[in-house]
């Protein structure tokens, strides 16, 4: 750290504040002015660039974090890092239980109007950061359906739920999944979640982590928030904030989504064993998600997830 502190004149690092949750990034905050995160070794180093090329592209746009330094020829230290600003206010994980109800209200309609300028981002700005990630979209890779049938092989193949939860499942994909035919391609920034998210009271003062940035579908990211941060009685609010800059013709399906999104990661939940708290919430809301769509009763038995 006193490498990188000398580098970019960061001051000499007496206060140091290791700050990584669930990740397999290392975060720093240095001296409460700057923040150093540095990626594990085998990180593509496309990931680093692309968080540095959208946190500058959509800096006038909303509060993404100045850019200080990066790593580069001159390998300050082995591992791929990025040097930022560090921004006021505290991440919502943590502040959202202490704001009134006008103050949330406030925060989720600013929310939905970042998260539309996210998804409305100019293709010559998406293309800058993330290079040719649109040679890599198609059918298949946005596909419910298949993504679904590819999930739920891998599932059945690894006995993760028993065989008649699975059938199940399918045919509920089969008679819900009308969804991707209202595919939005845009910008996802991949982690719009409360702790990437900085506040002072009621203003936003950071929207952060664009490492897991992709051209994807938007209108999946949408439903995966309301379902996934967004408190419901806020639902309304936020979707006020977000047709002000991006307009829908129709509302995602929620629990379509998340039963996807969850399906796709239960196959890796076992890995995360450096991350007990990670995988015990992939478990509850795993479970939850599927009892909602397919329900615990009669010819579904009881195993759990």
């Amino acid at each position: 750290m006193a490498k990188l502190a000398e580098r970019y004149d960061l001051g000499t690092p007496l206060v140091l504040t290791k700050m990584t949750h669930n990740s397999g990034s290392d975060v720093f905050i240095v001296n409460d002015t700057s923040v150093v995160k540095i990626f594990p070794e085998e990180t593509d180093p496309l990931m680093p660039a692309k968080e540095i090329a959208l946190c500058t592209a959509l800096h006038d746009r909303m509060p993404t974090p100045k850019v200080i330094g990066y790593s580069d020829s001159e390998h300050t230290i082995p591992r791929p890092y990025i040097v930022l600003e560090k921004m006021s206010g505290k991440a919502l994980e943590f502040t959202w239980d202490t704001l009134s109800e006008p103050q949330r209200s406030e925060i989720c309609e600013w929310l939905g109007l970042f998260l539309a300028t996210i998804h409305a981002t100019a293709n010559d700005v998406i293309l800058r950061a993330l290079k040719n990630v649109h040679a890599s979209i198609d059918s298949d890779t946005l596909g419910i359906h298949a993504r679904a049938r590819r999930a739920l092989d891998t599932i059945e193949t690894q006995k993760l739920l028993t065989s008649d939860r699975i059938l199940a499942i399918r045919h509920y994909f089969e008679r819900h999944a009308t969804a991707e035919q209202g595919t939005v391609l845009g910008l996802c920034h991949g982690s719009y979640r409360f702790g990437n998210i900085l506040a002072d009271e009621a203003t936003i003062t950071g929207v952060l982590d664009w490492e897991d940035a992709t051209f994807g579908d938007t209108l999946e990211e949408l439903a995966l928030t309301l379902y996934r941060t967004i408190p419901e009685r806020f639902h309304s609010i936020f979707l006020a904030g977000y047709t002000e800059r991006k307009s829908l013709t129709s509302y995602p399906d929620q629990n379509l989504y998340a039963s996807l999104f969850y399906l796709e990661h239960l196959p890796n939940i076992s890995a995360w064993t450096l991350f007990p708290g990670k995988q015990a919430y992939y478990k509850r809301e795993t479970e939850r998600i599927l009892e909602t769509i397919i329900g615990t009763d009669t010819f579904l038995g009881r195993q759990r997830v």
